[in-house]
């Protein structure tokens, strides 16, 4: 069988699709560069950071046109920074694109921490948005410092069926750096390899690309051959609660965007004949009051001659204690205490959306199992009058045909008092490890934005509604009448698993 569980085996992401024929036969190389302060650090008379732009440089200079290239960065913008992550050139071919990723290249610098974890996870969940076949490789040179550990989080993304290899070049690293990041590449089965100095570097990162850009080769013949036209099949399947919340599946012709088939109200398990040819596979999440479903892009497929291709989606399910006391109840609550404007279902790694359920008034399918390719996301909720989306639930790994179920049951109320405020505002201590060469000698406390409520003029001003947020320590400010900025009222307050914290502001 070829098609998607083709695609599969070489990607290694749970569900993936071929985008192109030229992407699909020429696997991409996708860089992770450890750009933290530790990086700055000199090797054999020269930074590190200026060692491994070198090396890259000389390297993407001599690839082959047809090979897609991106890069993704770590601690390379500020200090003391557990977010900073960035795709700084996503996937480009052809020697004309080159120019964007030299660039990005010769522009790295080495400035904050390593949240490795979060690296691994945009750069996956990048390679899942695209379809394509990738080698992974990672150049670091320490340890994680954002409290995560990036082996469990690749253990995850191996549980949700993302078998792809990670290539690790421990680049002038201590013995015990080495063995930390070896354990990545041996959890995902990739090469683990060290570098001393620049000649070493650029030998070893030449050997890696090798062998992608020969495997890739040998694939290319193989992929024409199969191309044949006439009618093939597309199986789609997922959990079988989970079809509850869709409202249709519909595939369109990628050439011309034109829809050639509409699946109302799909069943657990369909089979469907379509001619040869490249497809986009999209789901429609249903609306309640009759509103208009929301997509959510499953990918594209490629359909041949004769050929099975299979679409076997996961799924989420919610058990959310407050809504309803029975579990069997849970998604069929009507008026949920919460002000739910839409339910979200987000990427770990890069936080693009892929699922968005609208409330509309109703609730009515927020709750409801949500079939979903497998894969690792974040779970957030969209409130009313709240800018931007609040996560409730974190790397939460979805398999292939099987339903994965989250609890949401921690948040917080504020009392409601006389004293007028105008808003409050949860912040999030956030965990980091110390480390001198990052931080400097006195390392910032993180926190983090979760949440800000402002007063609003409609009926129940919705300060004093409860809102689901994420267990964990906080700080709380509130904003009061004729004083400039935010004031502190409490610090180091504790959210608990399965706790709806009312909070009693003392003002």
């Amino acid at each position: 069988m070829v098609g998607l569980r083709a695609s599969f085996a070489v990607l290694g992401m749970a569900l993936a699709f071929s985008t192109t024929a030229t992407r699909a036969d020429s696997p991409a190389i996708v860089f992770v560069v450890d750009a933290s302060g530790s990086m700055g650090q000199a090797l054999d008379g020269d930074r590190k950071i200026d060692t491994v732009k070198s090396a890259l440089t000389d390297l993407v200079a001599g690839l082959p046109a047809e090979t897609p290239v991106g890069l993704v960065a770590f601690g390379h913008r500020w200090k003391g920074r557990c977010d900073d992550v960035e795709i700084l050139t996503p996937l480009l071919d052809g020697t004309s694109e080159r120019a964007p990723l030299l660039r990005a290249i010769d522009g790295l610098e080495a400035h904050g921490k390593s949240p490795l974890e979060a690296a691994l996870l945009t750069a996956a969940d990048h390679l899942l948005e695209l379809g394509d076949s990738a080698r992974v490789i990672l150049i670091a040179d320490g340890e994680a410092t954002c409290g995560a550990d990036p082996v469990e989080t690749v253990e995850r993304l191996q549980a949700a069926g993302s078998h792809f290899a990670i290539d690790v070049v421990a680049f002038g690293a201590t013995a015990t750096a080495t063995s930390k990041l070896h354990q990545i590449a041996q959890v995902s089965g990739g090469r683990r390899l060290e570098a001393e100095g620049g000649g070493s570097l650029l030998a070893t990162l030449r050997q890696l690309v090798t062998e992608a850009t020969s495997t890739g080769e040998a694939d290319r013949g193989l992929a024409a051959a199969d191309r044949r036209p006439g009618i093939g099949k597309l199986a789609v399947s997922m959990p079988f609660d989970a079809k509850r919340s869709l409202d249709s599946l519909r595939v369109s012709r990628i050439t011309d965007g034109k829809l050639v088939k509409s699946i109302s109200t799909p069943d657990s398990v369909s089979n469907h004949n379509l001619l040869s040819g490249s497809y986009r596979l999209t789901a429609f999440f249903a609306t309640p009051s009759y509103g208009e479903p929301t997509p959510s892009d499953l990918g594209s497929i490629s359909i041949e001659k004769g050929r099975r291709v299979e679409v076997e989606l996961g799924a989420i399910a919610f058990y959310v204690p407050a809504l309803n006391p029975d579990p069997q109840m849970i998604g069929l609550e009507t008026t949920p205490p919460f002000p739910i404007d839409a339910v979200e279902v987000r990427r770990s790694g890069t936080g693009a959306c892929v699922v968005r359920v609208l409330d509309n008034d109703n609730g009515e399918y927020n709750f409801l199992d949500k079939p979903i390719l497998p894969g690792v996301y974040d779970i957030a909720l969209q409130y009313k009058g709240v800018e931007g989306p609040t996560t409730v639930a974190e790397q939460v790994v979805v398999r292939p045909g099987r339903t994965t179920t989250v609890t949401i049951d921690s948040g917080i109320r504020f009392r409601s008092l006389e004293a007028p405020i105008l808003a409050w505002r949860l912040l999030r201590h956030t965990e980091s490890i110390a480390d001198a060469t990052e931080d400097g000698p006195t390392p910032p406390v993180g926190r983090q934005l979760a949440l800000e409520v402002r007063t609003t003029t409609d009926i129940g001003n919705r300060l004093w509604l409860p809102y689901l947020v994420r267990p964990g320590v906080f700080d709380i400010e509130v904003t009061l009448p004729g004083r400039e900025g935010p004031l502190l009222i409490a610090e180091e307050v504790t959210i608990a698993p399965g706790q709806i914290l009312p909070f009693d502001c003392g003002i």
